[in-house]
């Protein structure tokens, strides 16, 4: 009988997780609308969320959206490997798309490269990291100790900043210049 009520709320442990993961991939942008929030209007088409952008959300099938993507040939220093350019309805490439490795036609990441694209709260490519920090003042800021990168992370958003490198996960703020700009907002699985 115990073995059975131990069961019993596994499963029900499991599908709550995987439940709430689905809510968060169900996140839908207003289309028709501007957002306003906290004085900041954002104009609807050109909202990231945070699994999505122009409609393409993370966890999204290759094929929802082939005809938005073309194939790209990125260099990491050592190596080449494929990754997609996301265009938008104007023709427009907007950001970087990579496939899931583990499941090659599922979208694992979307990094966003145009300055036309915000976030709710205004923040986008070409936002300074003073701006991040008001914004956002729960961030993180975290650096990488394989590619020397740094970034801020908010709930699922991740801001890459240009031109500042660590090599290490923590970071003393106080050396990156408040002027600082996001090269990249990275939405993941």
């Amino acid at each position: 009988m115990k073995k059975r009520i131990l069961i019993l709320l596994l499963i029900i442990a499991s599908l709550t997780f995987c439940i709430s993961k689905q809510q968060k991939f169900k996140q839908l942008v207003i289309r028709n609308e501007n957002i306003n929030i906290q004085g900041v209007e954002v104009d609807a088409k050109y909202l990231i969320t945070e699994v999505e952008v122009d409609r393409v959300k993370v966890g999204d099938s290759y094929k929802t959206h082939k005809n938005k993507l073309k194939v790209a040939a990125i260099e990491n220093g050592e190596d080449f490997f494929n990754v997609y350019d996301l265009y938008n309805s104007n023709n427009e490439k907007i950001a970087l798309v990579y496939m899931d490795p583990y499941d090659p036609k599922t979208i694992n990441t979307i990094a966003i490269l145009s300055p036309k694209y915000k976030t709710e709260k205004g923040i986008g490519v070409g936002s300074t990291f003073k701006e991040i920090k008001e914004t956002y003042p729960e961030c993180e800021v975290h650096g990488s100790e394989i590619e020397g990168r740094t970034v801020v992370m908010v709930g699922d958003y991740h801001f890459l900043l240009e031109g500042v490198f660590f090599d290490s996960y923590i970071v003393d703020e106080s050396k990156i210049k408040p002027s600082t700009r996001i090269k990249e907002v990275i939405l993941r699985k």
